[in-house]
């Protein structure tokens, strides 16, 4: 899976040669390698390096290819070409509008202000901007290729009394060997940031729970292990609290995870100096109460209707005038507020429950199923995890 950097890297790659005036046959080429590495998402990196506004793929390649129709209609009336830059600017600012006053500025020092713009300034490390910006990628890169990513957050045991004893000038050192460790144990994929005071956060894609608490006992040892040095002075080392949290296992949303690895940061400092992982006893993924009309298709023919009572990534729960079988296969569609979920689930009955009222209580599994399908889920989800969490 490719890091922001690399999409980026690829991006400027293609406007490199875009701007080098080697003509249409080189552009193609270039632009097919870009969309063979990125898909569509190409055109939103494409749009995002020379305008800096974020727009989805398929909104960003019908941009594209209009930009791509102005350029020919300008060479055209103006007898030479104008280049990909100046016809793009023309259709922002005239045509489609997106562009009101734009600015003329060399791209090292606008790339230069920009990465200024995401760091902390005392440790070098990515600032809370930043890691909005890149959870929320992470997020949608879930969405693409359903891989897991984790949460690490991190806090200094004691620093109060550590700055009290030492000075502020050892406390801002203290933090600044925790952001070496950080980024001395860090992958190249990982996203090392001071969250805030003596709180710092890592994004660790591509890493369920297990291999994130791994990560984050690593880190703990080298942190511990490092001596913070002041004015030449020996103060000591500092320890840390972490709270790890996985994504979808602990939440749905990008908000409910840092409220996970928040909890399991405050378990954690109950003994200091230790790892804490978040951890739902009752079931590996977090079942929210989602009310909605659904159907039963059995295989051998038939629907029947029911409403759901709760929801996770692994099942749900619904009530249902009749029985099933256990072991029944079942396709399942969901419906809210007229909308239908684009393609079944596949699930089977593992729990048939009669109620003393009458009508019965169904437990569903859903099978194993893929990212396109798990974002179906996510969508009905997603709006519900907020107020349960």
């Amino acid at each position: 899976m490719e890091t922001t950097a690399d999409r980026r890297a690829l991006c400027e790659r293609y406007l490199d040669v875009a701007g080098q005036g080697l003509g249409p046959a080189a552009e193609t080429e270039a632009l097919r390698s870009l969309e063979q590495a990125l898909g569509v998402q190409a055109y939103t990196e494409i749009l995002y390096a020379l305008t800096r506004q974020e727009f989805p793929p398929e909104v960003a390649r019908d941009h594209w290819r209009a930009v791509v129709r102005h350029r020919e209609q300008l060479t055209l009336a103006l007898g030479r070409d104008v280049g990909l830059r100046v016809a793009l600017c023309d259709y922002f600012v005239n045509i489609a509008s997106r562009v009101k006053n734009p600015v003329i500025v060399e791209v090292h020092l606008l790339r230069r202000q920009e990465e200024m713009a995401l760091k902390d300034d005392l440790t070098g490390l990515s600032n809370r901007r930043h890691f909005n910006l890149e959870l929320a990628r992470e997020l949608e890169r879930y969405r693409r290729f359903g891989e897991p990513f984790s949460l690490v957050l991190l806090d200094l045991d004691h620093f109060k009394i550590f700055n009290d004893t030492f000075g502020h000038q050892a406390g801002d050192e203290a933090l600044k060997s925790v952001a070496e460790a950080m980024l001395e144990t860090a992958r190249a994929i990982d996203l090392a940031v001071r969250y805030g005071g003596e709180e710092f956060i890592l994004i660790l894609p591509q890493t369920g729970k297990e291999e994130a608490l791994v990560a984050a006992e690593r880190l703990r040892e080298a942190v511990a292990e490092r001596r913070v040095v002041s004015f030449e002075r020996d103060c000591g080392s500092v320890t840390v609290s972490a709270g790890v949290a996985s994504f979808p296992e602990d939440a749905y949303s990008t908000a409910g995870l840092v409220r996970r690895a928040d909890q399991a940061l405050y378990r954690a400092k109950a003994t200091r100096n230790t790892v804490f992982a978040f951890h739902d006893e009752s079931r590996k993924h977090p079942r929210l109460p989602v009310r909605m009309e659904a159907e039963l298709h059995l295989d051998k023919g038939g629907v029947s209707s029911c409403w759901t009572r709760d929801m996770s990534l692994s099942g749900l729960l619904c009530e249902a005038s009749g029985s099933l079988p256990l072991g029944t296969e079942v396709d399942i569609v969901l419906r809210r507020e007229g909308r239908e979920i684009r393609h079944p689930l596949r699930a089977k009955a593992v729990r048939v429950t009669q109620e003393p009222g009458g009508g019965f209580t169904l437990a569903l599994n859903f099978h194993p199923s893929g990212p396109a399908r798990q974002d179906l889920l996510l969508e009905f989800l997603a709006p519900h995890c907020a107020r349960a969490q």
